[in-house]
């Protein structure tokens, strides 16, 4: 087995063992960081949240249809104005239906902004835990009575 000569005194294996302790220490303040980070609440529930919601934008279907909502491509809009002109039997509702097509996704893309979806999602995920809420309330009650 070859040796190798990386120290010719001892002093050179004190500097040697002074950075490797420094090193260490840094690693072992960075640890530290990092789990006080993960004893805070919030950042776990961040931290889960942005997993899922990787995870959730790895499924291709899903990504199909968040992209049909995006405003951008306001394929939602022609998808609503093709199904209401389908649904008419004359030719002008059919005509109606046309126009409809053509003006619903420029009116979603000038109206419809990512803060104003997000807080109409918002306003969905409370009004579904307000009724979440009171069916619990009128079952706990038809219990006790």
């Amino acid at each position: 087995m070859a040796r190798t000569d990386r120290f010719s005194d001892v002093a050179q294996i004190r500097e040697a063992k002074q950075r490797l302790r420094q090193e260490r220490d840094a690693h072992k303040r960075r640890l530290l960081d990092h789990w006080s980070q993960l004893q805070d609440p919030d950042f776990r529930q961040g931290l889960v949240s942005e997993g899922l919601l990787q995870v959730l934008r790895g499924i291709p279907l899903l990504g199909t249809l968040r992209s049909l909502l995006t405003p951008d491509r306001a394929s939602i809009g022609q998808a609503l104005g093709m199904a209401f002109g389908a649904s008419r039997k004359t030719r002008a509702g059919r005509i109606v239906g046309m126009i409809a097509a053509i003006v619903i996704p420029q009116i979603l893309e000038r109206y419809v902004t990512p803060e104003r979806t997000e807080r109409l999602f918002t306003e969905m995920r409370r009004s579904f835990r307000r009724i979440r809420e009171r069916w619990r309330h009128r079952r706990t009650r038809a219990a006790a009575e």
